[in-house]
């Protein structure tokens, strides 16, 4: 009995333990086709800015920082997987990607 409770009470905080196969096939399908489509648009954004009259050097400077950025960022995702879960830190993924294309957008 005791085991029954505490089994009902980490399912809400532990759903990666307790998830079935299909629902980790949908997050992983959903991850990879956000993926795909961000790296299908990532090769475009070098021609469009070359295409707006930034130089060479301009678009290369800005992919530099893009990476230095993203090494402070990788660990800070980490932390926010330690702290908050995987599943929460998919969702601040989402945002801030979302954040950074409307910038490339406005540029």
């Amino acid at each position: 009995m005791i085991k029954n409770i505490i089994h009902k009470l980490l399912l809400r905080h532990h759903f990666w333990r307790y998830a079935t196969f299909s629902e980790l096939a949908e997050l992983y399908t959903s991850n990879m086709l956000r993926a795909l489509a961000c790296n299908l648009f990532s090769i475009f954004i070098p021609i469009y800015l070359l295409k707006n009259g930034y130089s060479v050097t301009s678009i290369s400077l800005y992919y530099c920082f893009y990476f230095v950025v993203r090494i402070f960022g990788d660990v800070l995702a980490g932390y926010a997987v330690a702290r908050i879960g995987p599943k929460h830190t998919w969702f601040l993924s989402h945002l801030s990607n979302i954040a950074n294309l409307f910038c490339l957008l406005l540029l």
